[in-house]
Order: structure tokens, then sequence, then C-alpha cells
């Protein structure tokens, strides 16, 4: 949140987690919170994950939860009027 206040009208955010821990969901969720708390809006500009050196491995069906790792959020920042 600290971080996303100090981003002005017009710029770029750029946030990543690199924990299996924290899915693409809770980032979401939690960058969606952060920026109603900063009376910010803010408009997806790419969502990425870890490149294919660090593939995310399915086993049985399932995804190995621990080999997607890295999710990588840029967001273009914009004050609510």
């Amino acid at each position: 949140m600290k971080g996303l206040k100090l981003v002005k009208d017009g710029g770029f955010l750029a946030t990543c987690s690199c924990s299996h821990f924290m899915t693409q969901e809770l980032l979401a969720k939690t960058v969606k919170e952060a920026a109603k708390a900063t009376h910010k809006r803010l408009r997806q500009v790419e969502f990425r994950t870890q490149g294919p050196d660090h593939p995310i491995l399915w086993a049985n069906s399932a995804n190995v939860p621990e080999s997607y790792y890295l999710k990588f959020f840029i967001f273009q920042v914009v004050d609510e009027k």
C-alpha cells in the first residue's frame, strides 16, 4: 500500500510475489484492497509468471503448487476523482 501511495496519476506500479503460498487470486485481491484504501484506480497492463526455464509442473492432472511461485502484475495508476 505504501508503494501505491507514491505513484503519481498516470504512473505505473509493478508488483510481484515469488511465493507459491501467494496465489494469483490472493495477490490480485491484496492489490485491489490497497487501491481502494489509497483511493486509486488501477488498469492492469500486464500479468506474467516465471520464465520457461522455471516451468510450472503438472502431475496427475494437478498442479504442483510450489512450482508456480512467481506472479507479476503491472498496473497503470489513476487517482479516483
